[in-house]
């Protein structure tokens, strides 16, 4: 299991007031050291999970990614992230 809690210490930022950057900066880690997607593919917007948590509206860790229900996160509906021809 991950250690969320540990990898939040680690941030750079007083735990005590958490600004929208910061929070968006903890969304970014936890996205690369526990799921795998790198920083380049989030800023991209070549990840397909990424895309997903985009449309529901998660932009932050505190304030949106730690809301979500496990229904939320089962319900995800990632998109290709390539082109299908048509035929």
């Amino acid at each position: 299991m991950a250690d969320i809690t540990g990898l939040i210490a680690g941030l750079a930022i007083c735990p005590k007031v958490v600004t929208p950057a910061a929070d968006i900066q903890m969304l970014e880690r936890v996205m690369a050291n526990l799921v795998g997607i790198r920083s380049a593919d989030c800023i991209a917007g070549t990840n397909s999970l990424w895309m997903a948590l985009g449309q529901m509206g998660i932009r932050g860790f505190l304030g949106d990614l730690t809301t979500l229900t496990e229904d939320d996160i089962m319900n995800l509906q990632p998109r290709p992230t390539r082109a299908v021809n048509n035929p």
